[in-house]
């Protein structure tokens, strides 16, 4: 589950910049904590996993215990608030023409190309 707040994008191109319009989709902090317990419990099990091993076991299991935890704290605490994806609408930095950036997942930066007169261009959230 994720939360949408309307903002600000920023496209840039070489040394030029503009600005738009933007509705960028966020982690909510629920989203954030099962993550985290989802990183536990797979660290967990596959320190236990490796019970089996002869030799590995006296270091895998007790190192994976341990650190289980402390990286399912780490995945919660990276992750919250974090930005999902992003969608909006601006001007070319070049030629001024307008231009939609498509719903994109993942973490901005966003990499695409001007219809128009083709050059490259990078959009983060403002």
């Amino acid at each position: 589950m994720t939360t949408q707040a309307e903002g600000q994008l920023r496209a840039v191109s070489g040394d030029k910049e503009t600005t738009g319009p933007a509705a960028i989709r966020m982690l909510t902090p629920r989203d954030a904590a099962l993550r985290g317990l989802k990183t536990f419990a797979l660290t967990a099990l596959a320190a236990l996993c490796t019970i089996i091993i002869p030799g590995v076991h006296f270091l895998s299991v007790p190192g994976g215990l341990i650190a289980a935890p402390i990286v399912g704290i780490l995945v919660f605490l990276k992750s919250r608030g974090t930005i999902h994806g992003m969608s909006g609408s601006f001007p070319c930095p070049h030629c001024g023409q307008s231009n939609t950036l498509e719903y994109q997942e993942g973490k901005p930066p966003y990499f695409g190309s001007c219809p128009h007169c083709k050059n490259p261009y990078q959009v983060w959230p403002r």
